[in-house]
């Protein structure tokens, strides 16, 4: 499988997210675990961690990855013709996860998704704006802000969590794309 993104586990190990599968491989012996195969339909995107968990979209599903003990489990599915657009955000605050999702046909702007941890659910929160919302991150101030794919140069949003509403920052001049995004702590 064709791997679209990684995240190094608190003990060292790669976790590579692929096409299909979850795997993991100790960096100094090169051995390799398959956590979790034929996972995904397709990947979007992995996201933030969270006390060393990792969140994992594709298609309408989505993963909670583990990287001590490895452990994959599946988390509830979006609902109806929704697929996941491109990222995945933690909310440490809310302790929520907030996606960009279109449906299935691709028509239509992106709309803002809250996953909640305690009850297992997607909610949607409103339209973005925007179709192509590829990047999302949470900022030190607890802020959410997205990427915009658009011919020239990529687009700079920050996001309402509560209505979805976006705000434009500025174009990503000299930048000719962008497929994701990562905020600091």
């Amino acid at each position: 499988s064709e791997v679209l993104d990684i995240a190094i586990a608190d003990n060292g190990d790669l976790v590579a997210f692929a096409v299909n599968d979850v795997v993991r491989a100790d960096i100094a012996t090169g051995k390799v675990l398959n956590l979790y195969q034929n996972a995904l339909p397709s990947l979007a995107n992995s996201g933030d961690r969270f006390d060393g968990e990792r969140f994992v979209v594709g298609g309408a599903k989505a993963l909670s990855v583990f990287e001590a003990p490895s452990k994959v489990q599946m988390l509830a599915e979006l609902p109806g013709d929704w697929v996941f657009a491109g990222d995945v955000a933690y909310d440490k605050q809310h302790a929520a996860i907030y996606a960009s999702a279109r449906t299935r046909s691709g028509s239509g702007d992106d709309r803002l998704w809250r996953y909640e941890l305690a009850n297992n659910s997607w909610t949607k929160i409103g339209p973005l704006g925007f179709s192509g919302v590829i990047g999302l991150d949470f900022a030190c101030d607890g802020k959410l802000y997205g990427v915009v794919v658009q011919p020239g140069s990529p687009l700079l949003i920050e996001v309402e969590v509560a209505t979805g509403k976006p705000r434009e920052v500025g174009r990503l001049s000299g930048v000719p794309s962008v497929m994701g995004a990562a905020g600091r702590d």
